[in-house]
């Protein structure tokens, strides 16, 4: 028995179908795509064109974003079309993307839709001051920090399974985005979330990723852990930012006393002697913190929600843990061995990437595929779209963690699978990110299986992030295993 997949906002279905177009006028410009050669507007064989989006297509845009993706796809590789008095482009052929992230970075600039929340910092600022910022930060993501890092996830880990219960009935997303921020908490920060001055900064972080979502997003949908009655957007800035000020006049005033990130952000002086100031350290460690428990607590719940539909995936997973860890806690070192565990979180970010779309704002004209970008015109690309298509994943619908042994990443073009981004702005975190998530996996699972619950769905918030809109429902059952 599978769980039934729902988009939000719309008609509910069983996952994600294809459909036919249903603009109001579609000047054609390309064939069906029938093989891995990209097919573009303007480009070589096509005619060019423009979709011109009507109102009916242009409330999908807005209410699900991913859902409109799918459609302009349809019409090729690089699509141009019109929405309200905007005029924009879709790529969603690897090598497009590879043209706009990597070989014409420096014709981009972010959309810098995150800003009014996150301030000037790594997801946000462009040009030198990105350059300096990524300088700086970049020695706490050092492979040699990693493994105290390592050390703090699996013991947030090991506290969240031992507060759990056989036979109880759970939200996977709540557990995990809390999992997630006791993480983010000890590793960016050094603090338990469980004194009272650290609650209320619990409250006011998941109340700014709520009013984050729903300005930026798609709707505010209640993020696990809010209520009907949760703390005012504007009382929320000001606690976290009375927080984060507190933490690093401490830092500032003993600046050998953490491991954490936030002591590094601190510390970190560039070439010319130079560190960062109050606010940007407090700016890079709100986006640090937002990006790492958004998309880590989004990866695992939709693990746990393919592998709870996939016995035998469960069973391998099982298999691989039981033999490499014998009943002991995993560590950085055991990461290598753990080569089926990588393959499944691989997988599960494929069909359902964190991050299931981005885009670009061209600083000048540009060419990308054959066509000319003007200057202020915005690129979109869609994770979700290029993920599930069937030139890079034969039936991409299945979940099959086989698609990542080396020999079948070897055939794929290497943005057909990009969650972190890429190029200069690739996520600084990603290592972080992969180590967090295996780690996590590893420890749960050797205690824990997750069980569908009967006539429950899921529905697909298509946000910011890819999240589910009222949770997702498990059920608890331990293990007969040595660790648990």
């Amino acid at each position: 028995m599978a769980l039934e997949v729902h988009w939000s906002g719309s008609e509910g279905v069983r996952e994600i179908p294809s459909f036919p177009a249903r603009f109001d006028s579609i000047v054609p410009f390309g064939g069906r795509r029938r093989s891995g050669a990209v097919r573009m507007l303007g480009g070589p064989g096509a005619p060019g064109g423009e979709l011109t989006i009507g109102p009916v297509d242009a409330l999908l845009a807005r209410r699900n974003p991913l859902r409109f993706h799918e459609r302009v796809a349809q019409h090729g590789d690089l699509v141009k079309f019109r929405l309200g008095s905007e005029t924009m482009f879709l790529a969603v052929h690897p090598d497009l993307v590879r043209e706009v992230l990597v070989t014409s970075s420096k014709s981009f600039a972010s959309m810098r839709r995150m800003a009014p929340f996150l301030g000037n910092g790594l997801i946000t600022s462009e040009g030198e001051v990105h350059k300096r910022q990524r300088r700086l930060i970049q020695p706490a993501f050092h492979h040699a920090r990693l493994t105290g890092y390592g050390e703090a996830m699996v013991a947030e880990a090991d506290l969240a399974m031992r507060s759990w219960e056989d036979g109880r009935e759970i939200d996977v997303h709540h557990e995990m985005a809390r999992l997630a921020l006791d993480v983010v908490g000890k590793t960016l920060f050094d603090v338990e979330f469980e004194s009272e001055e650290a609650a209320e900064f619990r409250a006011a972080f998941v109340c700014l990723l709520e009013a984050a979502s729903e300005k930026t997003g798609r709707f505010g949908r209640g993020y696990p852990g809010t209520s009907a009655g949760g703390m005012d957007p504007h009382r929320a800035f000001a606690v976290i930012e009375a927080f984060l000020a507190r933490l690093i006049e401490a830092r500032r005033a003993d600046p050998g006393q953490g491991a954490d990130i936030l002591s590094m952000l601190i510390t970190a002086t560039d070439e010319d002697g130079s560190s960062m100031t109050d606010q940007q350290v407090r700016d890079e460690a709100l986006t640090l913190a937002v990006a790492g428990h958004e998309t880590l607590a989004s990866a695992l719940t939709w693990t746990w929600f393919l592998i709870a539909g996939h016995p035998e995936v469960e069973a391998r997973l099982h298999g691989e843990l039981d033999q490499v860890l014998d009943g002991h806690p995993p560590t950085v070192q055991d990461l290598p061995a753990l080569a089926y565990t990588e393959m499944v979180l691989s997988e599960a970010m494929r069909l359902y990437p964190p991050i299931p779309r981005g885009g670009r704002r061209a600083i000048e004209d540009v060419e990308i595929g054959g066509q000319m970008i003007p200057a202020g015109t915005r690129v979109l690309f869609s994770q979700h779209v290029i993920h599930r298509d069937p030139r890079w994943y034969p039936d991409p619908l299945r979940f099959d963690p086989e698609r990542w042994t080396p020999e079948a990443r070897s055939t794929r073009p290497k943005f057909a699978y990009f969650p972190f981004g890429g190029g200069p702005r690739l996520c600084i975190g990603e290592a972080f990110a992969w180590m967090e998530a295996k780690l996590i996996v590893a420890t749960l699972a050797q205690g824990w299986s997750f069980v569908q619950v009967p006539g429950s769905a899921v529905s697909l918030d298509p946000g910011v992030t890819l999240r589910p809109v009222a949770g997702v429902s498990m059920r608890l059952r331990g293990r007969a295993s040595s660790r648990a």
